[in-house]
């Protein structure tokens, strides 16, 4: 670990002072070049408890390193405690029961066979994301939802902010694009920012590349099925997301589908994610041509060709909706359509 690496290396500086030796290029893991005036004050003050109480802070960084994915620090909140907002255990029940009844079906990507105490292991944003979108239709509690958006804003940043992370941080960043917080204005949402921030971290993580997650980390990684099958589903729900955000802004594809999105690869997806993997698609190719159409110099020949773009998105159109609607007869996909 580089700081470590780094005590060490203050470590042999302060040796080399206290035994009078010049000041020069150090050797080893860690080392770099020290270069001190000859001044006896400032020598003297490398010394003693000042110089103790370095050492143990280097330490401690370099101990407390591992925990960096939680946001780590005195503030950090527990499962019952976010900045100053506490809920009870019973109310923190209520919340997932909620998320997982009203919101969670429209993006299926969570287990809820699993305990709130695991999903904050896995990630205490996740944890604290899934009860704030929640506190939406908490009626034994009026303005939680209120009162949570600034710790969570606070607590999302410094999370983004924090090395190492989990991909698990993504699945949090996929539904605050989902359900974001309220705000005053659209000038004023940061859905855009912060589903550029997710894709950028999954890819940093090889969620698009699941089966091969080990050419992206520096540590051994050995994943069983559900793993790659996991962080599979967390890249298709991350393109979907994007491509909504995308569209609903009227901007620029954020969306970044690869090969195991389409054909046969399909069938290794969700069930509960293919059909609004296969309708975020088919926008993504509407959009995507309407962007990149030429436009600044109109012959007779482009009103044929839009023409025939136009009806063969019709037909797709129609087949997409024809499968979906046999697929999911009572589906609350059709709102995508």
């Amino acid at each position: 670990m580089e700081l470590e690496k780094e005590l060490l290396a203050l470590r042999a500086e302060n040796a080399e002072l206290r035994g009078g030796r010049p000041q020069g290029l150090l050797t080893g893991a860690g080392a770099r070049s020290v270069s001190f005036a000859e001044d006896p004050d400032h020598n003297a003050a490398l010394h003693g408890p000042s110089e103790q109480a370095a050492s143990r802070s280097l330490l401690d960084l370099a101990q407390s390193g591992h925990d960096t994915s939680h946001g780590g620090g005195a503030n950090s909140p527990s499962q019952n405690t976010l900045a100053r907002i506490t809920l009870s255990n019973d109310q923190i029940s209520e919340l997932f029961a909620i998320f997982f009844s009203r919101y969670h079906p429209y993006l299926p990507l969570l287990s809820p066979e699993l305990s709130p105490s695991a999903y904050f292991n896995m990630s205490p944003l996740l944890y604290w994301t899934i009860i704030t979108v929640a506190s939406r239709r908490y009626d034994p509690r009026p303005g939680l939802l209120t009162d949570l958006k600034r710790p969570l804003t606070d607590f999302l940043w410094e999370t983004i902010g924090s090395i190492p992370q989990n991909y698990h941080v993504v699945k949090a960043l996929c539904f605050l694009c989902t359900w974001p917080l309220p705000t005053s204005s659209t000038s004023l949402d940061p859905s855009t920012i912060l589903c550029g921030t997710m894709v950028s971290i999954a890819m940093q993580f090889g969620l698009h590349r699941p089966s091969h997650a080990q050419d992206f980390s520096r540590s051994k990684i050995e994943l069983a099925e559900e793993d790659i099958k996991d962080r599979m589903n967390t890249w298709v729900v991350v393109n979907i997301v994007a491509q909504t955000i995308s569209t609903g802004y009227g901007m620029p594809q954020l969306a970044r589908w690869n090969w195991y999105t389409h054909g046969l690869h399909t069938e290794r997806i969700s069930t509960a994610l293919r059909t609004q993997c296969a309708i975020q698609r088919f926008i993504d190719k509407v959009t995507r041509t309407l962007y990149t159409m030429q436009r600044d110099l109109v012959i007779k020949s482009d009103e044929a060709t839009r023409a025939f773009t136009i009806d063969t998105f019709q037909r797709e159109y129609d087949e997409l909706e024809t499968t979906t609607r046999a697929q999911n007869p009572t589906s609350q996909y059709y709102q995508y359509l």
